[in-house]
C-alpha cells in the first residue's frame, strides 16, 4: 500500500502545482487589468485545455473593450480639441466688443453673461484635455523618487490664506519623516490640491480640514480630512466620474472635473484613493501610495 499510495500523492501534488501556476499568472494578469491596464491580456500556454479556451474568450473580449474605448475616448479628445480653437477666437471677438461697449448700458451686463458662459465652457474643454492627457501611461518614464514631507507642507502653505479667508482651521499633521514616493510631483501636487480645494471649498465657516501624513506600514498615506457635509456613500465612486455634481449639494461653482482629474492622477500612479467619512462627520479622502500597486505596461 505504501509503494502505491506514495507515488499516487507525489504525483498528484505534482500535477497540481502547473495549473496552480498558470491560476497565478492570470490572476496577476487580471489584476493589472482591474487596476486600468487595458492592453495587458490572459496568458495562454500550449495545452489547449479548457483553462485556454476560457482565456481565449476574456482575451477576445478585452481586446474588443479596449477598441471600442480607445473609439469612445478618441471622439471625445477630438471634439475637445477641435472646439477650443473656435472658442477662443469667440471669446476674443467677446472681449473687443465689450471694451467698445458703454460699461453702463444693459448691452455690457449681457456680454458680461456670455464671456461668463465662453469662459466656463473653455475650462471644461481645457479639463477634458487635461484628463486626455493624464491617461497616458508614457508619464510614467519621468517618475522619481520624492519626499512627501516638503510636498505636504508647501501645499499646507499655499492653501492656509484661502481657509482663513473662508474662517477654516487648516491643520497639518504630519511625523517627522515619511516613506519616499515614486512618481511625478507636480502631477500630485495637483491630485492633492483639487482635493483640498474641494474640502475648503464645501467646508462651512467655523469649520476644520486636516491635511495628514501616515506612516502604514512602510508606506505613505495621505488623507484629507473636513467638517463638512460628506459624501453620502451612494455617490463615493460616481464623484470620480467626468461632469458629475451631486443633486443635493453645495451650490458652489465647479465643472465635476476635478475630482476626475485626481482620478487620472491617482491611476497613473498605480496608488489608490478612498473615499469615506471623517471624525467630525465630513468626507475623508485617503491616497494610499502603495508602490506595489503600480499596474505593469
Amino acid at each position: 500500500m505504501s509503494l502505491t499510495i506514495l507515488p499516487g500523492i507525489a504525483g498528484w501534488h505534482l500535477l497540481r502545482r502547473r495549473p496552480l501556476r498558470r491560476i497565478r499568472a492570470i490572476q496577476a494578469s487580471a489584476e493589472a487589468i482591474v487596476a486600468g491596464d487595458l492592453t495587458r491580456r490572459l496568458p495562454l500556454s500550449n495545452r489547449r485545455d479548457e483553462l485556454d479556451m476560457l482565456a481565449a474568450i476574456v482575451n477576445a473580449m478585452l481586446e474588443r473593450i479596449e477598441r471600442l474605448m480607445n473609439e469612445v475616448k478618441g471622439v471625445c479628445d477630438n471634439i475637445a480639441h477641435d472646439l477650443r480653437t473656435p472658442l477662443t477666437r469667440l471669446r476674443a471677438q467677446l472681449y473687443r466688443i465689450q471694451q467698445q461697449a458703454d460699461q453702463s448700458s444693459p448691452l455690457a451686463q449681457q456680454l458680461d453673461s456670455v464671456m461668463a458662459e465662453a469662459d466656463t465652457l473653455m475650462a471644461r474643454f481645457r479639463g477634458l484635455l487635461r484628463i486626455s492627457e493624464l491617461e497616458d501611461r508614457q508619464r510614467r518614464s519621468g517618475f522619481v523618487q520624492l519626499d512627501p514631507v516638503p510636498l505636504l507642507q508647501e501645499l499646507h502653505d499655499f492653501y492656509l490664506p484661502l481657509a482663513e479667508e473662508g474662517e477654516l482651521v487648516f491643520q497639518l499633521q504630519l511625523p517627522a519623516s515619511l516613506p519616499s514616493l515614486n512618481g511625478d510631483r507636480a502631477l500630485l501636487f495637483e491630485a492633492i490640491a483639487n482635493l483640498l480645494s474641494n474640502s475648503i471649498k464645501f467646508t462651512p465657516p467655523g469649520g476644520e480640514v486636516i491635511l495628514r501624513g501616515i506612516n502604514q506600514g512602510g508606506h505613505t498615506r495621505i488623507e484629507v480630512l473636513d467638517s463638512g457635509p460628506g459624501i453620502p456613500p451612494s455617490e463615493r465612486e460616481a464623484v470620480f466620474q467626468r461632469f458629475y455634481r451631486a443633486e443635493g449639494g453645495n451650490q458652489q461653482s465647479g465643472f465635476g472635473l476635478g475630482l476626475s482629474i485626481v482620478a487620472a492622477i491617482v491611476s497613473l500612479h498605480g496608488f489608490t484613493l478612498d473615499v469615506g467619512t471623517s471624525d467630525s462627520g465630513g468626507a475623508r479622502l485617503a491616497l494610499d501610495c502603495r508602490q506595489s500597486l503600480i499596474p505593469q505596461t
